[in-house]
């Protein structure tokens, strides 16, 4: 453990030289961040000057959903996207063999290579203000809630990021999977800002089975307005999350038995 975890600052350091390199990159990605969650706000002021709930929810809860949301998004941009996203591109260059030659497990350089110091700095700015004022607006909340509810928000990132693994390890038997990844991740980003009563049962199924986003902001709020057992949902995710281990870990495990290098 403490020889992974500094591996893993080995990594932030890099990440920290590349943010000194281009500083200017900072600046422009905070700002991009900036600009598009004010725009996604003011979205929602818009909407709710037209009306006081949206299917029962106020503006500071639908704040606080895609607060969360932003936060998902944060962390696979901060630790997975450029790497899950681009490992067709390692396999193909080689860059992927050099892994499977360090005593390392290939995931864990696999996740952690490239972390972005630049989305950690705008993610912090960003994503704090709105998960405060979402916050703000729920009325009762419990020291117990809050623990329920951030549990569970880990449990669903863990989820998600079993998912980003099983999508990748698709690569070894079709080639780039990497269309089907920004396609589950990405569908799943915009599901989780928005109630989940809203959609149809089966897209309702969808975000809470086989892209179990609904875990990661909609029933985590849930318990924090103490309209959900905490219990019976944590249980639930712990199982999908075991699933979704397991599963990525066969995938992986066969694709590395097919795998011969580019050579």
């Amino acid at each position: 453990m403490k020889r992974h975890l500094r591996i893993i600052k080995i990594y932030f350091r890099d990440g920290i030289s590349t943010l000194a390199a281009y500083r200017f990159n900072l600046i422009l990605s905070g700002m991009a961040n900036l600009l598009w969650v004010l725009g996604q706000v003011y979205y929602l002021n818009f909407i709710f000057e037209k009306v006081n709930t949206f299917d029962g929810w106020s503006k500071t809860d639908v704040i606080l959903l895609f607060g969360l949301m932003q936060c998902f998004v944060y962390l696979m941009f901060i630790f997975t996207w450029e790497s899950f996203a681009n490992f067709y591109t390692k396999i193909t260059s080689g860059e992927f063999d050099a892994m499977l030659l360090k005593p390392l497990n290939s995931k864990f350089m696999l996740t952690f290579q490239t972390i972005s110091v630049t989305q950690i700095i705008t993610g912090v700015l960003t994503v704090g203000p709105l998960i405060g004022i979402g916050l703000s607006g729920i009325q009762g909340i419990t020291f117990l809630g809050l623990i329920s509810a951030f549990l569970l928000f880990v449990i669903a990132i863990s989820m998600m990021y079993f998912i980003s693994l099983l999508l990748v390890s698709i690569t070894f038997f079709i080639g780039d999977s990497s269309s089907l990844f920004e396609l589950v991740i990405g569908t799943g980003a915009e599901g989780v800002k928005l109630p989940q009563t809203i959609f149809p049962t089966i897209v309702q199924a969808l975000f809470t089975f086989l892209i179990p986003v609904a875990f990661i902001a909609y029933y985590p709020t849930l318990i924090l307005k103490n309209i959900e057992n905490p219990l019976p949902l944590i249980l639930f995710a712990l199982l999908l999350a075991t699933i979704f281990y397991f599963l990525q870990k066969i995938f992986w495990n066969l694709g590395l038995k097919r795998y011969s290098g580019i050579a």
